[in-house]
């Protein structure tokens, strides 16, 4: 075990001890033993003594133990069912991030951003201006099926021999390093996979308007709903 892991993992139970242990005002215990369980996760985030993903287990495993009405602390209590708690691995928004990130690894893997860019770009010629404009619209177009976030980082790699090839004072280097994640965000508002905030968006909208069977749309009938939610609050 290196250094920065054993840090890590004494700080990040440091914290949860702590937080869990201590009374808070207006905080339950649960809150309070909660509290450290986040504690925990963003230090082991942070350090990252183990795995990213093992720590995102390990969150639930904590939650199951030590929230759960099955669990050491709140057994035989009203305190939620560790269903509840592995619900969360099969929400539809963590299903839909999967599918995002397969989507992108599946493009990678067998070439079809650098072969579909290849395509795209062919009418936009050898002007500089029309080059950065095709990039952006290539990485526009695949950003709205994929994470921007990925979108960004493998039209990256195809616009890198691009601006290889340029002079150091060339400004269409900068142009470039600027269209590419800028198209990124714009095609990620396009679909509800475009970008994580959409889908989280998506489900508090759907949830304000009713829950999982209310009707609407991404755009345009969830915000109606939501809006009409409001109105009958006031």
């Amino acid at each position: 075990m290196t250094a920065k892991a054993f840090i890590g993992i004494a700080l990040g139970l440091g914290a949860f001890l702590i937080a869990a242990l201590s009374t808070f005002s207006g905080l339950s215990q649960e809150g309070s033993i909660a509290l450290g369980i986040f504690l925990f996760a963003a230090i082991f985030w942070i350090t990252e003594p183990i795995p990213i993903y093992a720590t995102s287990m390990l969150i639930i495993l904590l939650q199951v133990m030590l929230l759960s009405g099955e669990g050491f602390v709140f057994r035989g209590t009203a305190a939620p069912s560790y269903a509840s708690f592995y619900a969360t691995l099969a929400s539809p928004i963590i299903v839909l991030f999967l599918g995002g990130f397969a989507l992108a690894a599946s493009a990678v893997k067998f070439g079809l951003d650098k072969n579909l860019t290849r395509v795209l770009l062919k009418p936009f010629g050898n002007r500089p201006s029309s080059v950065c404009l095709g990039l952006m619209l290539c990485t526009g177009v695949l950003s709205a099926f994929m994470s921007n976030t990925a979108t960004t980082a493998m039209m990256m790699t195809v616009a890198l021999p691009i601006v290889a090839s340029l002079g150091q004072n060339d400004p269409f280097r900068k142009g470039v390093a600027l269209a590419i994640p800028l198209a990124a965000n714009i095609g990620g508002i396009a679909t509800p996979i475009g970008t994580p905030p959409n889908a989280v968006a998506l489900a508090a909208l759907r949830d304000a308007a009713g829950g999982p069977n209310a009707p609407g749309r991404f755009a345009r009938s969830d915000a109606v709903d939501l809006g009409e939610a409001a109105g009958g609050d006031r």
